[in-house]
């Protein structure tokens, strides 16, 4: 994903504000109307990229990556606030900022239920309807987790298949019409397909042709028939509705989206969606909005300088990111492509509701509040494998909306599905339920039975003895009785937490040598059941080196740290044995060269005597053999190379690095680079003589903490999370976060960086 400055945006802020005040600020909202929107212009919060979800959302993530192990989840904490998000999409703060179409939804879903209608058939929004689709949640599911989608281009999964699967329904996937569009009236032949011309210009700019597809279907049906926007009748074309909206002087939204296009000179289908794609590309996605979702709701602030949220939205349809989402989706089913690495950024939110925001529909007196222990049956067909459907809201007309499905082979309360109903049907053939994950579904009332349960009688666990090597883990498993128990949770304990832990799910680790007890304790009746715990040493079973060779200049120290496993050997002591003294001398563990020549060193184990044996070269250069550059720093007890300003290509590096022996340059992950790569914070420049290493720097560049060459966001956000505790910058790494170089990592640095990446001042070096 790219995320960019919003400096534009500031600029265009500051404009406005010699007309406006900083509260309300005056949008054209593509494919709707104009409208003023309610903004945030001051302390916005930074956005933060993270791979763990809060505890609410992680049923429904852990099922999606069960059923596509190929597909990446990311948590994009906002750092916004849930309600004051809410406040400003909806009505409370404008009328017109979330929208919903009046001909497909119901009372529950409209302002009031009152008809306010702001363009055609779209009226404002009730504020359940818009917290329900504002809520990821809702939407973690098989087809509504493509609103999610990153929008960047991707040769493996998109194809001209997948494109020509989405718009096949539409008159620019026809077999009559795909590769034709209309021009005053006459038919003209183009040399390729949409499908194929899309996928082309979204190449070119680095955007999901599935997204430009959705969003073509989406907002003009792809009708180059009949669509008014883009049949061509009046010599120009407008894909994506840019400037369709209705106007103060009562032209309509059709007339001014025509203009907008004879006044850009779309004169030809290409023109009209290559101005689409850059539109989206250059005022949404690379400002952060690249997700559908973030499309509609503006809360990402990845920079951490946007001037403003909630004002730049593409729409404001509130159901157009669902439903893009379901095209894209069957896109990808068609084209066999569902299966692909898709990378999908999921917004979070602090102070959320406990549980999903419900559907409008369900806001109601229809659900009666309970917690009753329930399962699922359906006796009219016993004998015979049961299949229930739970959905996200109690509407059956939209299998989209299913977000589990349970198979129960057998009769019987005890081998059924346990759930717990929140909320008893009344006048509807809904019941509310919570899944055995923490996930909340409707389901059929006629499927649900109250579950017949007892007191706990007793628990086992399935190991009462148990040997472990220190580091070694188990996981005990608790069998409470009866199978009918009103609760099978346990806690667990250990007598000696030095010997033995255990956590929450019975996972025990070894730590130390010796004995200890783990006892598990049922919530219910306090029954409990005890497993005997003895830790015994590991020994040591190898000892390795990563070379068998190494060389190092006179007067230098070489250290070589040997591998011992296994990682949980008791004694990994070792001595070092040098066969000629008088090359090498073992000074605390460090080997200093101290004359040229080549000798042998053994390190052998103090567990098991294993040895490794390597042969060291003591090379003597000359003055001129390694000439590095005065401008260049070279700190020779760390050999850290610093002086060198961020986006310093290793071509221009090797200028200054003069030698007459094989230099070699990888970043920090040991990945050798190019001439054209960056160096960054933890790269290394590698010496070599007859393809041994002689000499190793390392490169240090203050401010750039993540050793990609540049300062940027990442690096602020990496410095303000050491700060917060949140992460732990280490070795050279916490050097380079340190750029007033004085000892810590503090609240000076990361403003030091932060002024760095707004242009307001430079880091010494």
């Amino acid at each position: 994903m790219i995320y960019q400055s919003k400096g534009k945006r500031k600029n265009n802020r500051i404009q406005l504000s010699k007309i406006l005040s900083l509260i309300l600020i005056c949008t054209i909202l593509m494919s709707s109307f104009n409208s003023c929107v309610a903004v945030i212009t001051t302390d916005l919060p930074i956005s933060e990229l993270k791979d763990e979800f809060p505890d609410s959302y992680k049923p429904y993530i852990e099922t999606l990556k069960k059923n596509h192990p190929n597909w990446v989840f990311k948590a994009v904490y906002t750092n916004l606030d849930w309600n004051l998000v809410l406040k400003h999409e909806t009505y409370e703060t404008n009328p017109a900022i979330s929208l919903i179409n009046r001909n497909d939804y119901g009372d529950n879903w409209f302002y009031n239920g009152d008809n306010i209608a702001h363009d055609g058939p779209y009226y404002t929004a009730s504020k359940a309807a818009v917290a329900y689709m504002l809520d990821p949640r809702n939407f973690l599911t098989e087809r509504g987790i493509f609103q999610f989608e990153t929008l960047s281009y991707s040769a493996n999964v998109h194809t001209v298949e997948s494109v020509q699967k989405i718009l096949a329904s539409t008159p620019m996937g026809s077999a009559d019409y795909c590769n034709k569009y209309k021009y005053l009236g006459e038919w003209k032949t183009m040399n390729e397909t949409y499908a194929e011309m899309i996928v082309r210009l979204s190449q070119k700019y680095n955007i999901s042709p599935t997204h430009v597809a959705s969003r073509i279907r989406q907002e003009n049906s792809g009708d180059i028939v009949n669509g008014s926007l883009i049949n061509g009748d009046a010599g120009v074309y407008n894909f994506f509705n840019i400037g369709a909206t209705p106007g103060s002087d009562g032209n309509s939204a059709v007339t001014n989206g025509l203009n907008t296009a004879k006044n850009n000179g779309w004169t030809t289908p290409e023109k009209s969606i290559e101005a689409g794609i850059d539109t989206l590309v250059s005022k949404y996605i690379r400002y952060g909005q690249d997700t559908i979702y973030f499309q509609k709701f503006d809360v990402n602030n990845p920079y951490g300088n946007a001037s403003w949220l909630f004002a730049s939205q593409y729409m404001t349809n509130i159901a157009a990111p669902s439903n893009e989402a379901k095209t894209a989706y069957s896109g990808y089913v068609n084209s066999g492509m569902i299966d692909s690495a898709f990378e999908f950024h999921i917004p979070v939110y602090n102070n959320m509701p406990s549980i999903a925001s419900p559907s409008p529909d369900a806001v109601d007196s229809r659900f009666e509040e309970d917690n009753t222990r329930v399962y699922l049956d359906d006796p009219s067909d016993s004998g015979v494998v049961d299949e229930f459907w739970i959905r996200s809201s109690p509407n059956s007309s939209d299998n989209s909306n299913i977000i589990q499905i349970y198979y129960e082979e057998k009769d019987g309360q005890e081998n059924r599905t346990k759930l717990i109903r929140t909320g008893k049907g009344i006048n509807t053939p809904w019941d509310r339920v919570q899944l055995p994950d923490g996930r909340i579904g409707y389901v059929y009332s006629k499927w649900v039975y109250e579950y017949q349960y007892s007191n706990v009688t007793g628990v086992s666990l399935d190991k009462t003895s148990i040997e472990l090597k220190s580091g070694e883990t188990y996981k005990l498993s608790a069998t409470v009785s009866p199978v009918n128990a009103i609760s099978s949770d346990v806690t667990w304990s250990s007598s000696n937490e030095n010997i033995v832990t255990v956590d929450s799910d019975g996972k025990i680790v070894a730590k130390g040598l010796g004995e200890a007890i783990i006892t598990v304790t049922t919530v219910n009746s306090s029954k409990t059941a005890n497993c005997n715990v003895k830790v015994i040493s590991t020994n040591v079973e190898s000892i390795t080196l990563d070379k068998c060779e190494y060389s190092v200049i006179e007067g230098e120290i070489l250290t070589l740290t040997p591998t011992i496993l296994p990682e949980t050997a008791s004694n990994k002591n070792y001595t070092i044995h040098i066969e000629d003294e008088s090359v090498l001398e073992n000074r605390d563990g460090k080997l200093f060269a101290q004359k040229e020549g080549s000798t042998f060193v053994t390190f052998i184990t103090e567990d098991g005597n294993k040895i490794v044996k390597v042969q060291v070269n003591v090379i003597k250069l000359n003055d001129d053999d390694i000439l590095i550059d005065e401008e260049l720093n070279v700190d020779h007890n760390t050999n850290y190379i610093s002086n060198i300003g961020p986006e310093t290509t290793v071509s221009s590096l090797n200028e200054k690095i003069k030698t007459n022996m094989e230099v070699k340059y990888f970043n920090k992950n040991g990945i050798e680079l190019t001439n054209e790569s960056f160096v960054g914070t933890g790269s290394t420049v590698q010496i070599l003589r007859n393809g041994n290493m002689i000499k190793e720097y390392t490169i240090l560049i203050y401010g750039d903490v993540n050793g990609d060459g540049n300062i940027s966001p990442s690096d602020y956000v990496k410095v303000k999370n050491t700060i917060l505790g949140k992460e732990n910058l280490e070795n050279i790494f916490k050097v380079a976060g340190d750029v007033n170089r004085d000892g810590d990592i503090s609240p000076s640095d990361y403003v030091k960086i932060k002024n760095k990446i707004l242009g307001k001042e430079d880091i010494a070096q």
